[in-house]
């Protein structure tokens, strides 16, 4: 399986975007009747969002979600977005430019 996440800016001064996602490996193997689910998750200020994932259906997914950024941070320079996946996480850092 394979994890994918995109952190862009949106069209208005209030908000970002992130893309969850995923594509399965076409050469993993699993029992027969072998189901497996997952999560993909984004957090920010004021935002917890979760992408569900059930192996071995669908092949890939991907949902876009905005994140709103509160007037008490309009003034922020950076805004942290953590991404978890499984037992890792990683932390994106949103700059403003």
């Amino acid at each position: 399986m394979e994890g994918r996440v995109h952190v862009r800016r949106a069209p208005d001064a209030h908000s970002g975007q992130v893309v969850l996602g995923h594509a399965r490996d076409e050469g993993l193997e699993r029992a027969a009747g072998a189901a497996e689910l997952y999560q993909i998750t984004a957090f920010a200020p004021d935002f917890a969002q979760a992408l569900n994932l059930s192996y071995p259906n669908p092949a890939e997914i991907s949902k876009t979600y905005t994140i709103p950024i509160s007037a008490s941070l309009k003034d922020a320079t950076e805004i942290t977005i953590t991404i978890g996946l499984v037992s890792a996480q990683v932390i994106y850092h949103y700059r403003r430019g």
